[in-house]
């Protein structure tokens, strides 16, 4: 519907353009209708005309200037927003539309400048404080990017964002306190990110985990999925609730494939719960999805408990061809173990024992894992 919408736009100005070569607001317009269909050679041929005949107004260099960021000829653009503050010095918007160009290839002294300049003409615009604060962090000046963090959220106390990136700076100068309260107020305000740069701090810095896994919760129940392994990681290891580990390791799974998941839901069906049905389900899951050697080892080592020898020997054969050392200890351990077992067994199968015996021998062989 938009498409058809922009394709009626297009029509219908270049039939004004036929009608009335000579108005530039009709190029204009023209340009910017392209833009909307993303044509943004033709864009820019419609505001150089637009130009050529209005060369005093400004707002065609912007729009220019603007077209020119679309497709990241920023060299072009910050000729044009130059002539548009030329034109019209006293509009802090092309002050601001320069500054982030110079950001986009890292000029920040620039930038800086610019953003200053758009202050000093709006200095109640809040969005301006918050570009030169992020400026002033990319170039490691934490006290000015603080400054003006903090002067964004005074002049516009309603966006969550600010308090988030503040709190961000708080945290690289590993002030925690001020980020933790900082992100606070962010979550407040609403903001999802600083859900989780919050539980990140109580985990990393305090391991705190009781705390980080109520923050990743929350940031879980607010839709973010890439949380999910780190919160199933400390049900599981740190705070050694299987029961949640699981719930969100299959959610993890679910959400993302995640094969870090997959491995350590089956490790926990096979230690902590003796599950080996689901401990199997989850290993062979990660080795269809990812060829994944460790879970091809520890599925052998299963087997071998169950003492369903020939899958035992073939997992472990599947994890020493993709290089994992442990699926050739066990292989060369296999034989001895069956060995002892069928020895202090008082009724045994000699010629059963003798086969599995030098199945399990002939397997490394064949791998060139032992010499003959």
């Amino acid at each position: 519907m938009e498409e058809k919408i922009t394709e009626e736009y297009i029509d219908f100005y270049k039939k004004a353009i036929e009608t009335e070569p000579d108005d530039a607001m009709n190029h204009y317009f023209l340009g910017s209708a392209y833009v909307e269909s993303e044509e943004y050679s033709k864009a820019i041929e419609s505001y150089q005309k637009a130009i050529e005949l209005e060369p005093d107004d400004a707002s065609n260099y912007y729009f220019l200037g603007s077209t020119y960021v679309d497709i990241e000829e920023y060299s072009n653009a910050i000729d044009s927003f130059k002539k548009a503050i030329e034109l019209d010095p006293d509009d802090a918007s092309n002050y601001y539309f320069l500054g982030n160009v110079y950001v986009e290839i890292e000029k920040y002294f620039k930038a800086i400048d610019s953003y200053q300049m758009a202050i000093e003409l709006k200095p109640d615009y809040a969005n301006y404080h918050y570009f030169l604060g992020s400026a002033y962090r990319n170039i490691e000046d934490y006290s000015r990017a603080i400054a003006s963090y903090k002067k964004a959220i005074v002049l516009d106390p309603d966006d969550a964002s600010n308090y988030y990136f503040l709190g961000d700076v708080y945290a690289e100068i590993e002030e925690y306190s001020k980020a933790i309260g900082t992100y606070k107020m962010g979550i407040d305000k609403g903001d999802q990110d600083s859900i989780v740069s919050l539980a990140t701090i109580y985990n990393e810095e305090y391991q705190d985990y009781k705390q980080a896994s109520k923050y990743y919760k929350m940031a879980v129940d607010g839709g973010d999925t890439d949380v999910l392994f780190t919160l199933a990681y400390i049900y599981d290891e740190r705070l050694n609730d299987y029961s949640k580990a699981i719930k969100y390791y299959k959610l993890a799974i679910n959400e993302n494939n995640c094969e870090s998941s997959m491995f350590n839901l089956a490790l926990i069906y096979e230690e902590k719960y003796k599950d080996y049905s689901n401990a199997i389900k989850y290993y062979d899951m990660a080795i269809k999805e990812y060829e994944c050697a460790s879970s091809m080892t520890n599925l052998g080592v299963i087997y071998q408990e169950l003492r369903e020898y020939q899958k035992a020997i073939k997992y472990y054969e599947m994890g020493i061809e993709k290089g994992d050392d442990l699926a050739v200890k066990n292989l060369e351990k296999l034989h001895n173990d069956e060995l002892s077992y069928y020895t202090n067994t008082e009724i045994h199968n000699e010629s059963s024992l003798e086969h599995k015996h030098k199945e399990a021998l002939q397997s490394l062989y064949e791998l060139g894992v032992r010499q003959i």
